[in-house]
């Protein structure tokens, strides 16, 4: 399999010890063995993916153990390999020393057929913003979140982000505050890459703006913009991911306030 090409052997963590990579291979086989609802969850994702937009050639999806390095390789739009040893469950003992706590929840298997499908439209659908401000970012992250949430229809926004109960609660009560210190920070035109990555990647809280505001708040004020763009335009799925990342033609036309 894939684990055994040199590349692969090459970018293992070197924290590892032969004894932990042993180990992760004997957990992975013995986890995996059992556990295959992933499985049939990704072949139905792609079945609701091939209803919504125009169906793609489908890549083959191969798995392999990485020593906890990247959980999805992607081999342009053809072959997407997943890490199952990145896929033990939050409480895998190894992850101490690998995630940081709010990320662990992100490696529960039920997120593989997630990160799959997510993978894959990003490689489909690049992000193209010429200006790259937080808010084009926003509205790319917020139309990746939108058919991630029509292809999951059961799943929640909030667990597609991986976020707590907690979490979600405070993003609903603090819509409307969040859009205001958005625009009163002059926030959502700054093309400032450090400034955009406290919005958008995982992080314990976004620093710049309040410490209850969770990470990747910016995907999810985008998608709210994008739901707000579907209901206003009246659009489907596979129009909304083709649309431009221009997000200030976006935001006008989907008459968001927060």
């Amino acid at each position: 399999g894939l684990g055994d090409a040199p590349s692969f052997q090459k970018g293992l963590k070197m924290f590892l010890s032969n004894e932990a990579i042993s180990r992760l291979y004997a957990d992975t086989e013995t986890k995996f063995s059992n556990d295959t609802v992933w499985i049939t969850e990704l072949q139905d994702a792609f079945l609701r993916y091939d209803e919504l937009f125009a169906p793609q050639k489908r890549p083959r999806i191969l798995t392999h153990i990485s020593g906890l390095n990247q959980s999805i390789v992607t081999i342009d739009t053809t072959l997407l390999s997943v890490s199952l040893d990145c896929y033990l469950g939050e409480n895998y003992p190894l992850y101490e020393q690998r995630y940081y706590n709010y990320e662990r929840n992100l490696h529960e298997s039920d997120r593989i057929p997630i990160d799959v499908v997510e993978v894959w439209l990003r490689t489909l659908y690049p992000y193209q913003s010429q200006r790259n401000a937080l808010l084009d970012r926003m509205i790319y992250e917020g139309k990746i979140l939108y058919c991630l949430s029509r292809i999951f229809p059961r799943i929640n926004e909030y667990v597609l982000l991986g976020y707590s109960d907690k979490q979600a609660q405070w993003c609903k009560e603090n819509e409307a505050e969040i859009w205001k210190q958005l625009i009163g920070k002059k926030h959502l035109f700054n093309t400032e890459s450090m400034l955009i990555n406290k919005y958008i990647e995982p992080a314990p809280f976004v620093s710049v703006l309040h410490q209850d505001a969770p990470g990747r708040l910016g995907r999810w004020i985008g998608l709210q913009i994008i739901k707000a763009y579907a209901n206003e335009k009246k659009k489907e799925a596979i129009e909304i991911i083709e649309t431009t990342d221009n997000g200030g033609e976006i935001l006008s036309a989907s008459k968001y306030n927060g």
